[in-house]
Formats: C-alpha cells, structure tokens, sequence
C-alpha cells in the first residue's frame, strides 16, 4: 500500500488548527485548515505569499529522498495524493521569504555528496525560499504551537529570524514546569 492509503497510521495534531489560525491572525494572513490545506490548494497559491507556515506531519524516506514529503489534507477530487514530495518542490516558483516547516524532522535527509542535506528544507530552498525555520527531530504539538505563536510575535516585533527563534524560546522555557523544560520540547527548531 502506499503512503497515501495509510494517513491514518499518522497520529492526529490537536494543536496545529490554532497554531496556524493564531499565527495567521497576528500577521494578518490566511489560513488553510482542514479541508481547506489540500496538496493542490498550496500549489496554486504558495507563489503568492512571502511567508509560508506548514504544520503537519513529514515523511521522510531515506531510500528515496525526493519522494519524502509533507502531508496535506487528502484531496477529494483526486488530482493530487495530499503528499508534498520534494520532487514536487522543483516546479514551484516560491517567492516566500521564510518557509516554517512545523513538522517532525522537516531538517531531516539523506546527506549526498555535492548537494547537503536532501531535506525538505533543501527543496524549499531550491523552489527558490532564501530562509527556513526546520526541525531536526520529533517535535511535541503542544509545545511546538506555543513556540511558534511566540517566535512570530518577535518577528511582528522587528526581530531578526534567529533572534526572534531565540527569544520564543526564552519565552518558552519562562513558563516550562521542569518536564516541559527538557530541550526536547523546544530545541529542534533552527
């Protein structure tokens, strides 16, 4: 069976639905949630926006790296599997100037000489986005809706992309009991 046959295999994101609404209402942009975040739906209109934000879960597969991807809600009119793959990545002009991939191991991939990392990061990068915020492991839902709810706030308040990462972590860690405060939950972020 394929990936695409086996969605459910992929556990539920409670948290994302208000991660991307809060962050869509705090820089005043849209919001695909559900239904709405289909694989073709972000074909169509990812050239039109300067800051892409994607909060799924990543499939990365390490024995063919190009057909690693994101998952999309799947589309019922069949046109598209709900798979981003990074192959895809290469017929997107992206003119975003920062992609957050708020996902599981979206910093993740096979390393291959000449290139760097096959990640998904890479094929943002060669659709033409100049900066990416990735995880580099599992990241938890909970935790990871509130960091970026707070690393957006510090960009909206004139933060450079690293500083304002940093400062959501500052942040983050502010108001973590001592579990919450392992580096787990807020460090796979760069």
């Amino acid at each position: 069976t394929t990936l695409a046959e086996n969605r459910t295999e992929f556990g539920n994101l409670p948290h994302t639905a208000s991660e991307v609404g809060a962050i869509a209402d705090l820089i005043g942009g849209d919001a695909f949630i559900g239904p709405m975040a289909t694989e073709a739906a972000f074909k169509a209109q990812a050239s039109e926006y300067r800051l892409l934000h994607l909060a799924s879960h990543f499939v990365l597969n390490d024995s063919s790296p190009m057909a690693s991807g994101i998952l999309f809600t799947a589309d019922s009119s069949q046109t598209e599997d709900g798979i981003l793959h990074i192959y895809e990545l290469f017929d997107l002009p992206l003119n975003a100037e920062l992609a957050v991939l708020s996902a599981c191991n979206t910093g993740s991939g096979k390393q291959l000489r000449g290139e760097g990392q096959l990640s998904l990061a890479w094929g943002f990068r060669m659709a033409g986005c100049p900066a990416m915020v990735v995880s580099l492991w599992n990241a938890n839902d909970q935790a990871t809706s509130g960091l970026m709810s707070d690393f957006y706030e510090a960009l909206d308040e004139g933060q450079r992309k690293d500083a304002a990462l940093n400062q959501a972590r500052s942040r983050y860690l502010a108001s973590a009991d001592n579990f919450r405060a392992h580096p787990y939950f807020w460090s796979q972020f760069v």
